[in-house]
């Protein structure tokens, strides 16, 4: 009885783990502070234009003062080898958003499009409050996971019901 019981067991493992099929994962990606350490970026603009952040100046100019994180970079590499959906999410308009777009094929060694992998979700403005709409993105693109470094990226996650994963971003950063 207990021998059949043990070669029942041992088969029933072996065609679990013959048969069974990985699910590929949807992931999502922050920009600003998760994938690129865009603060030179924004410092540069805001000394020399000021206030309100031209996201368009911004897209087209990260080549010149955002770099990669790496251990980011790395995670992005590790789901795709194993064959995951990676997607990138950032808040900023998309107003020369296929700057960004070659920026981050030439940083991460693969073709990033624009409205294919990388989305461009602005805040909206309600009353004099400005709210995330990364959620609506991540919802309709079924993320599993979402990583970023803000308050409004764990948010936008929580509300379209995806797991959260804080980075943790350069002390140097603002919000």
């Amino acid at each position: 009885m207990f021998h059949s019981l043990k070669k029942y067991i041992q088969l029933l493992l072996f065609y679990s783990f013959v048969f069974s099929q990985p699910g590929i994962l949807n992931v999502g990606f922050d920009i600003d502070d998760t994938v690129l350490y865009s603060e030179e970026a924004f410092q540069t603009y805001i000394k020399k234009n000021g206030y309100p952040i031209n996201y368009g100046w911004i897209n087209q100019n990260d080549k010149n003062f955002s770099y990669p994180i790496t251990p980011t970079i790395d995670l992005i590499h590790f789901f795709r080898s194993k064959g995951h959906n990676v997607f990138f999410i950032t808040a900023r308009s998309d107003i020369n958003g296929q700057y960004l777009a070659k920026h981050l094929t030439n940083e991460l060694d693969y073709k990033v499009k624009k409205d294919i992998d990388l989305f461009f979700m602005p805040k909206e403005k309600i009353g004099d409050k400005r709210f995330t709409t990364k959620h609506k993105k991540i919802k309709e693109l079924n993320l599993d996971i979402f990583y970023g470094d803000s308050d409004s990226d764990i948010i936008a996650a929580l509300k379209a019901g995806v797991h959260p994963v804080r980075v943790v971003r350069n002390i140097e950063s603002i919000d």
